[in-house]
C-alpha cells in the first residue's frame, strides 16, 4: 500500500500505513462484532470463486483448445472438473443461504 501511494520507508510512514490498513477493520469489528462474521461470509463467497471456480474453469477452457500442448498434465477428466465446479457452487449457495437464515445453523 505504501509503495503504491509513494510513501517512503520510514518509521512514521510505516506506522501510518499500518494504521490505515488495520484500524478501519478493527473499529468496525469493535463497534459491530456480528459484522465481522458477515464479512467473513462474504469473503468465503469471493474466495470460492477465486480459488476454486476460476482455476478449474480456466484449465477446462485451456484444455478445450486444440492448439494446447502441455509438457505435463494433471491427471483429471471432465468428471473431476464438474465435481470441483459443483463443490465451489455449493459453497457459494450454502453461504448465501446461511446469510439469508435459510439454514438451521447459527
Amino acid at each position: 500500500m505504501a509503495s503504491s501511494i509513494g510513501w517512503k520507508d520510514s518509521k512514521h510512514d510505516r506506522l501510518i500505513t499500518a494504521l490505515a490498513t488495520y484500524l478501519p477493520p478493527f473499529v468496525f469489528a469493535w463497534i459491530y462484532p456480528e459484522g465481522f462474521v458477515l464479512a467473513l461470509g462474504a469473503a468465503a463467497i469471493f474466495l470460492s470463486i477465486l480459488a476454486i471456480l476460476f482455476p478449474a474453469l480456466a484449465l477446462y477452457k485451456l484444455r478445450a483448445q486444440d492448439s494446447y500442448q502441455a509438457s505435463w498434465r494433471v491427471p483429471c477428466n471432465t468428471c473431476s472438473f464438474c465435481t470441483v465446479t459443483m463443490m465451489g457452487g455449493c459453497i457459494i449457495v450454502f453461504q448465501i443461504m446461511k446469510m439469508q437464515n435459510l439454514l438451521p445453523v447459527s
